[in-house]
């Protein structure tokens, strides 16, 4: 009788996990823009955005920049997100010091109470906007 050997098993399971992820292993990713503002319409830069996966453990982020727009990153810079719906997190950029750098409503900073959703699509743009309260 031959040995259980947990690495082929191990392997196995990863080959699996894997599958249908493209060649280099990794999900296929699709560019997703947006701007983020205040209701005003004010811009809102140094924001963190998270991006999460509903199908897939995997998550994209980005920074906004001075305009409030944001690209997303998830395996590389500005590779995109992985296809599907999505919730959304948003919470300021820290400082140096480790105080938030502009406040924003703390709902925005978690996937269950954020009320933000979007679906990844393979074709067209993606493009989400959305506004964020002040705390």
């Amino acid at each position: 009788m031959k040995k259980f050997s947990w690495v082929a098993y191990g392997l196995l399971l990863l080959g699996i996990a894997t599958g249908g992820c493209g060649d280099d292993g990794k999900l296929k990713r699709y560019p997703v823009t947006g701007v983020i503002t205040y209701p005003d319409g004010t811009p809102i830069h140094n924001l963190v955005v998270l991006f999460r996966s509903d199908e897939h453990d995997v998550r994209a982020r980005a920074r906004t920049l001075e305009d409030g727009s944001y690209r997303l990153s998830t395996y590389e810079k500005n590779d995109g997100a992985v296809a599907g719906k999505h919730h959304i997190l948003v919470m300021p950029w820290m400082k140096p010091d480790g105080t938030p750098g502009l406040s924003i409503h703390p709902k925005f900073g978690q996937f269950r109470t954020s009320g933000l959703e979007f679906q990844v699509e393979p074709v067209g743009k993606n493009e989400f906007d959305f506004k964020v309260e002040k705390r």
